[in-house]
């Protein structure tokens, strides 16, 4: 029988990004059609009853939603519930009743159509990237408080195995410098970050 899955903080924040690539209109629950658009960037011809078909088979709540519970339940292969007071939390049986389908069934046929193992490496890659990025900035900005130009940007890049355009480069500079390209170490963080999160979404339609 499966059991919940612990998560750390920093599983759950990754988690979170995700989330919320699919929840367009950050409302806490992710529609048929937003879903729908993100799976047809790495899977165009997925018809909308599948789509349906995916997003029924996790949502153990019965509203025709996936909300962060049963997303992360459909990324990591197991049953996940935040924490919440007991009254509020259904029972098994009610899930069952609600979706016809018992969670661990639910995770079961989840799992078939969007490799777990595939996501859990990347979320595993992320992790390690994170200080491999810190690593590559250091060897020219050792404070993370400086800032590097665009030919240093594109070392660090070479370094990490990061793709990066002139254009996203001009997006990472500091508005604060006018017309001289510098590029924080927060700036660049955050689009590598992004680019991982792009990166494990489109894990879920290999």
């Amino acid at each position: 029988m499966a059991t919940t899955k612990h998560l750390s903080t920093d599983e759950i924040a990754i988690f979170k990004e995700c989330f919320n690539e699919y929840d367009t209109d950050q409302g806490g629950n992710i529609t048929v059609e937003e879903f729908a658009r993100v799976m047809r960037k790495t899977n165009p011809s997925i018809s909308d009853e599948e789509v349906s078909n995916i997003v029924g088979e996790v949502d153990l709540d019965g509203d025709g939603t996936i909300n962060f519970d049963e997303f992360i339940t459909m990324m990591t292969g197991q049953p996940y519930k935040s924490p919440e007071p007991a009254t509020s939390i259904s029972s098994p049986e009610d899930n069952e009743k609600e979706t016809g389908g018992t969670p661990s069934e639910v995770v079961s046929s989840a799992a078939a159509v969007r490799g777990v193992s595939t996501v859990s490496a990347k979320l595993q890659r992320q992790r390690l990237a994170n200080q491999i990025y810190k690593d590559a900035w250091m060897e020219i900005d050792p404070s993370l408080k400086g800032l590097i130009t665009p030919i240093q940007l594109k070392q660090v890049a070479a370094k990490t195995g990061l793709a990066v355009t002139d254009l996203e480069i001009e997006e990472m500079a500091d508005p604060a410098n006018g017309g001289d390209v510098k590029i924080p170490y927060e700036r660049f963080l955050d689009f590598a970050k992004r680019q991982e999160v792009d990166d494990i979404v489109s894990g879920y339609g290999e």
